[in-house]
């Protein structure tokens, strides 16, 4: 289980190669899931196995009177996937298979140390 400052690599699960592009994760503070709204996509991805995927928040937040820790986030990935993934205080891990909900801190790099946006600096030269 992660705590809320550490921060881990993650391998892009879309890449088809050999050898994955990666980057930096960090997982999303309690504010940070309370503030997303449908349909926000592009930088939220969830983390499992080493691998991250982008998810699209699929509906509302959800969260309880009685119990203003419990939340709940309806989110969608890949082609027809979707989950409600849970978040309790204390527990950053969400839903039954250990996916951890992220943010992306630095940018995607190849495994030889090149970033994405140097590829595209090359390319239009």
């Amino acid at each position: 289980m992660a705590k809320k400052k550490d921060t881990f690599t993650g391998y892009d699960s879309y890449d088809k190669r050999k050898k994955k592009r990666y980057a930096t994760f960090r997982p999303l503070t309690k504010a940070e899931i309370l503030a997303l709204n449908p349909p926000s996509h592009g930088k939220i991805f969830f983390y499992r196995d080493k691998v991250v995927s982008e998810v699209k928040i699929n509906g509302r937040v959800r969260t309880w009177k009685r119990d203003p820790n419990r939340i709940e986030v309806p989110i969608k990935y890949g082609l027809y996937s979707h989950a409600v993934l849970q978040w309790s205080e204390g527990q950053q891990i969400m839903g039954n298979n250990n996916i951890l909900l992220v943010a992306q801190v630095n940018e995607w790099q190849e495994p030889g140390g090149k970033k994405d946006s140097d590829d595209a600096a090359t390319a239009s030269e």
